[in-house]
């Protein structure tokens, strides 16, 4: 602003300064004389009222004195006639000179004194009633309306009015009427206390208006000498103070200077500054500290400084003050400080600042603060240490869950990581059934708190479907998933015992592979804890990273199971490429063939090769696996040492991406002993078979004849004796006829063994029956036992009676034949699991654990072979080895299974036999 703009904008401040004075005065005067104006009219009316007031209490008083007469007796003249009006007996007289008199009642009275002030003094009166005698006495309309409002309860009714067109004041109160009134107006019906009329009373104003504008021009001339007498000082006045003016206008051009080129400067800084005296009052504030601290330049001026200071600091502000200004060294100034300060809202929040010290005087300093705003730089220092810290977590579980040896340890670092990077006391791990199923797991990380205790309790028994509860949640959305508060969580099954041990928030995520939810992750805290986004993005990202990690964990551990299995298979496994090159062997073919893995790795398969086998053979089975079709047959192939052997051969192509094959897996299983012994059994059942039927022949022969011979005998002891031999020879020959024939017909694929329906409890009980006759036979002292189980008893089953009761009795008979004399024989049948059980139990001799799986093979016997002629149930009598297998045989043909059992030697057998309830007829080849 320049010199003489600031001159021109000041004086004319002046001038407007000095126009309002005047006007001012002016209008202060003109209200002054207004106001007295005002006051004289009020005098004037006051005394015109007066003098009504003052007439009225006359003329009342006036018509009291003859009222309380009776009225007076008056002579009769022109002014004073009869009253026509006036009923009563003696309104008119004869008095002395017989002058005639007439009663002049108050009415009369006041109407006769009334025309005499209309004449004399201006002043009006009227008597008048809503209810007349006399018409003349009749109402105007304003005493009309105040007679009404005087039956109404008004006492007086005073107006400012014209009439004839001159201004009066008119007055009028009721009469009420008395006991005196009743003489004249009785007849009307008037009683004590009634308002009866009234009386106006109208004095002109015009003799006071003139006296009151006569003393209001002498009042007004007075009010003007003042009036002039002000304007004169406020114009000298206004002479001096112009010089002042331009003066200051120059002053202030100055000074305003320099607040330009300071407000640039502070403006241009970009920090909020505040200055502060000794007292720490704030004398500035520059508009980036109001934009910092929220309030107005106004609003702070003046203010003491502690206003923007949080109040648990503000003790300490006052202090460090007053320290430096009492002299103590102080290190306040000159250094930059991070603080706490205070917004308008009451917002805490971090400012740097820096403070300097201005001598204005020896007793007067000025303290300048420089303020920045360091929220937004705090705020991402922190989400900057905080991401960092996440990324940190992040790569610290990708690092320890892919070093973790399973996937439930992988979890468990997961749970340990995450609980020691956010501080949370619990964490738990949910693994999904096939139906989504979410089945609580032991894998936990928590404290050993008691509550908490109470908290796995109940959550070991809570399993959850898809979508219930926080696992559930987690699991169906297949996102991270927040609960803030679980006492009021209503999707939470275990929100009571959460609120009982003062388990507050929680968060879960899913761990997916492939979109796959595999495992729920979920945390608990016993603090209240509002939602981290941050904290929350990162699981996601946890979610798919450890089920990457929890993926090939899987596939390691299915691989590592694969080659386990491979390596330990009893058959041989070899795999080739495409071509044929053998790129690995498992142990099971070096056991066999006699080959390293060194030696068989790239080498063709033809390494085996026995010669037994034409090109075409060969070429058919290539065929076949070339197209991508398994092949399966047998092979005779070449060990190393240069011995042959059978083989059981599945190949199956490998097939890679777009159908192309990679390679090939053979797996071989060596049938060499099997085969060979299914080719001795055959031909031992064949021979026994045969060479036993011709011997038994013979025996048939001979008996026939002893019997046809024995009238003719005369030796009857010897012959009995030889008799008795024959026949218990016969008996076992037929026995082991019968047996043999039977393993021959089990080892004939097309047999035909026909199943039917039966009862089993008709075989138990024939059986035993019958054994123990021949058993008493044979003098054995054996308790044989049996116990049926209703539902056994009332049972039917599907199968082949013949051979089920040859299975039970081989399986008695061997129970029997270990069994000292005295002992017992318990022989028990019952249903269970869907199985028709018969068990034969003994007080034998056991088996040795280590024989236990060689007591069902052919020809294998503990018995004495010595003692095989014996009899079928002496003790320890021999045999050939064949009754178990037998009954095994039988069982499994009826779908079935043979169990032995023996705690080892001296201590008893049981033999379980299991036909299974629902049991049908096999197929033909089933042997």
């Amino acid at each position: 602003m320049t010199d003489t703009h600031r001159k021109e904008k000041m004086l004319g401040k002046f001038n407007r300064y000095i126009f309002g004075l005047v006007v001012a005065w002016t209008v202060i005067i003109a209200s002054l004389l207004a106001m007295d104006f005002f006051r004289l009219r009020t005098h004037y009316i006051d005394l015109a009222k007066n003098e009504a007031i003052v007439h009225f209490n006359w003329i009342t008083t006036f018509r009291s004195w003859v009222s309380s007469h009776g009225g007076v007796y008056v002579p009769i003249d022109e002014r004073t006639p009869p009253n026509k009006y006036l009923i009563t007996a003696e309104r008119d007289i004869v008095g002395p000179f017989k002058r005639p008199y007439t009663l002049v009642n108050p009415a009369y009275m006041t109407r006769q004194v009334f025309e005499m002030y209309g004449g004399a003094l201006r002043i009006k009166g009227h008597l008048t009633s809503l209810t007349l005698l006399r018409p003349e006495n009749a109402p105007d309309k304003w005493e009309k309306n105040a007679l009404i409002e005087f039956d109404k309860g008004r006492k007086e009714k005073i107006e400012l009015t014209e009439i004839s067109d001159e201004p009066y004041l008119r007055m009028m109160r009721p009469l009420i009427a008395e006991q005196s009134c009743l003489r004249c107006h009785g007849h009307q019906g008037y009683k004590v206390g009634d308002v009866r009329g009234g009386i106006s009373i109208s004095v002109p104003l015009a003799p006071y208006i003139a006296r009151q504008r006569a003393e209001a021009i002498n009042h007004g001339l007075f009010f003007g000498l003042i009036m002039f007498l002000g304007l004169g000082g406020i114009g000298m006045v206004s002479v001096r103070l112009r010089s002042q003016v331009v003066e200051q206008a120059k002053i202030e051009d100055d000074l305003e200077i320099s607040e330009q080129k300071m407000s640039a400067i502070l403006k241009t800084v970009g920090e909020g500054v505040v200055v502060v005296d000794e007292h720490s009052t704030i004398q500035y504030i520059n508009q980036a500290a109001q934009n910092i601290f929220g309030y107005t330049q106004g609003e702070l001026i003046g203010s003491h400084f502690t206003v923007l200071v949080p109040e648990k600091y503000r003790t300490a502000h006052i202090s460090n003050i007053e320290n430096y200004l009492s002299g103590k060294p102080s290190n306040l100034f000159g250094i930059r400080r991070e603080f706490d300060a205070l917004r308008k809202s009451g917002e805490v929040f971090p400012v740097d600042v820096i403070v300097e010290k201005t001598s204005i005087s020896e007793d007067h300093q000025l303290f300048t603060a420089a303020i920045r705003d360091i929220t937004l730089y705090k705020r991402n220092q922190q989400s900057i240490i905080k991401k960092s810290e996440l990324i940190q977590l992040l790569q610290d579980i990708a690092v320890a869950s892919n070093e973790a040896p399973t996937i439930d340890e992988a979890m468990l670092t997961c749970l340990e990581k995450v609980c020691a990077h956010t501080g949370w006391e619990i964490g738990h791990v949910y693994y999904p059934d096939s139906d989504g199923t979410l089945q609580p797991t032991t894998l936990w990380r928590e404290t050993s708190d008691k509550m908490v205790e109470t908290f796995h309790e109940v959550t070991m028994r809570t399993i959850l479907k898809s979508g219930v509860g926080l696992p559930g949640r987690a699991h169906r959305s297949g996102r991270a998933v927040w609960i803030t508060d679980l006492a009021k969580e209503t999707n939470f099954p275990r929100a009571k015992v959460a609120e009982e041990v003062g388990v507050k928030a929680a968060f879960a995520f899913p761990v997916l592979e492939e979109k796959k939810v595999t495992a729920v992750l979920e945390f608990f805290t016993v603090k209240a804890e509002e939602p981290d986004e941050s904290l929350l993005d990162a699981v996601e990202i946890l979610a798919t990273q450890l089920g990457r990690v929890t993926e090939r964990k899987r596939a390691e551990e299915e691989h590592s199971r694969l080659a386990a299995a491979i390596e330990h298979a009893a058959d041989t496994v070899m795999i080739t490429d495409a071509h044929g090159t053998i790129q690995y062997v498992n142990p099971a073919f070096e056991r066999i063939y006699g080959f390293s893995r060194s030696e068989a790795i790239g080498q063709n398969p033809r390494m085996l090769k026995s010669d037994r086998y034409g090109p075409e053979f060969y070429d058919e089975m290539w065929k076949t696996i070339r197209n991508g079709i398994s092949w399966k047959g047998k092979f005779i192939n070449k060990k190393k040492d240069g011995t042959l052997c059978e083989d059981e051969t599945t190949i199956t192509p490998v097939i890679g991406v777009k159908g192309k094959i990679l390679g090939y897996v053979a797996v071989k299983r060596d049938v060499t002993k099997e085969a060979y012994f299914v080719s001795a059994k055959e031909f031992f059942a064949s021979v026994t078979a045969h060479e036993l039927r011709t011997p038994m022949t013979t025996l048939g022969i001979v008996k026939a004849y002893l019997d046809s011979i024995e009238t003719l005998v005369k030796d009857k002891d010897n012959y009995n004796r030889a008799r008795e031999s024959m026949d218990i020879s016969y008996m076992h020959l037929e026995r082991i006829l019968t047996l043999t024939s039977m393993l021959s017909d089990l080892n004939k694929p097309l047999v035909k063994k026909h199943f039917g329906p039966g009862f089993f409890n008709m075989v138990i009980t024939s059986l035993v029956d019958s054994t123990r006759s021949l058993i008493s036979d044979e003098k054995r002292t054996i308790d044989l036992n049996l116990t049926l189980s209703p539902e056994f008893t009332n049972s039917s089953f599907n199968g082949n009676q013949e051979m089920l009761s040859m299975a039970v009795d081989e399986a008695l008979s061997n129970a029997i034949k270990f069994t000292r004399d005295g002992g017992a024989v318990d022989v028990k049948g019952y249903i269970e699991e869907g199985d028709f059980v018969v068990e034969i139990k003994n007080e034998g001799q056991g088996i040795p654990k280590n024989m236990l799986d060689k007591v069902t093979e052919p020809f294998f016997s503990l018995e004495d072979p010595m003692k095989h002629s014996s009899g079928r149930h002496k003790y320890m009598g021999g045999g050939i080895g064949l009754g178990l297998t037998i009954t095994r045989l039988i069982v499994e043909r009826h779908s079935g299974k043979l169990e032995i059992r023996s705690e080892g030697e001296k201590k008893g057998v049981t033999a379980l036999i299991k036909i299974p309830v629902d049991s049908s007829e096999p197929p033909p080849d089933s042997f």
